[in-house]
């Protein structure tokens, strides 16, 4: 099972990393759109009185390296907890 704790983790990350990149290029060429569906996701908060987007190169590379990270250890915990509960005894 370590092989598949290690490949859900890999695969959480990977698809993190698409979705950030797919994510950063929608708030660079379309911000209002980005910001409305920012909106509609907080449940009607008003991300507008935060300012403008504030898209810069060391925001996107550590917002998505965080980002993977994050999904990586979500995968890595996802694989283990499947592993503690699949056990035969």
């Amino acid at each position: 099972m370590k092989d598949k704790k290690m490949a859900v983790a890999n695969s959480f990350a990977l698809a993190m990393a698409v979705i950030w990149i797919i994510c950063s290029i929608a708030v660079w060429l379309l911000p209002d759109l980005s910001m409305a569906i920012s909106n509609w996701w907080m449940h009607g908060l008003d991300m507008r009185v935060m300012g403008v987007w504030n898209l810069t190169l060391a925001n996107f590379i550590m917002g998505g390296l965080t980002a993977i990270v994050s999904a990586w250890l979500a995968g890595w915990i996802l694989g283990w907890s499947w592993e503690i509960v699949n056990r035969k005894e």
